[in-house]
């Protein structure tokens, strides 16, 4: 029994510390889109995030980023990550090259595909029949509503 009560508290007391390290990108955390809701940790391949001197506000997709950030706007301060397909590690999401049109489906449909190069924009647009490789900047409401309504069912 004091076996077990040992065990029980170590383990309590890991979580806590894990938990609590405020610099830690703890992907188990239960974390809820900021625009739709979602739980992010289900979608670790499409989350992003912006992070403002106030605020982290987690998304499920790109898609969602945009979508929020376009409603509440961004400050030039504002740090956007997001997941590149390849890698699967944050880049800057305002340097990264977004592929729309392709036959890669994200969390809630056809989604913002985020790569860090030209190349790999390149590369995805032949392996996944893209459409259209768009910056940061190019991304406006006309983009997303495209996306929407491709992505009814």
């Amino acid at each position: 029994m004091k076996a077990c009560f040992r065990l029980f508290l170590i383990l309590t007391f890991s979580g806590v510390v894990a938990c609590s390290n405020p610099n830690s990108d703890n992907s188990n955390t239960n974390t809820r889109c900021a625009q739709c809701g979602m739980p992010t940790e289900e979608f670790q391949a499409w989350r992003s995030k912006i992070i403002s001197s106030n605020a982290v506000k987690h998304f499920c997709s790109p898609r969602c980023l945009f979508i929020n950030s376009q409603a509440q706007g961004l400050a030039a301060t504002d740090s956007v990550l997001v997941t590149d397909y390849y890698e699967q590690q944050w880049i800057d999401g305002r340097q990264a090259f977004y592929i729309i049109g392709s036959d890669v489906i994200g969390p809630m449909g056809h989604d913002l595909v985020p790569v860090a190069t030209p190349q790999a924009a390149e590369e995805f647009m032949q392996e996944h029949q893209g459409k259209r490789i768009l910056t940061f900047q190019q991304v406006n409401e006309t983009v997303i509503k495209h996306l929407s309504i491709h992505s009814q069912h």
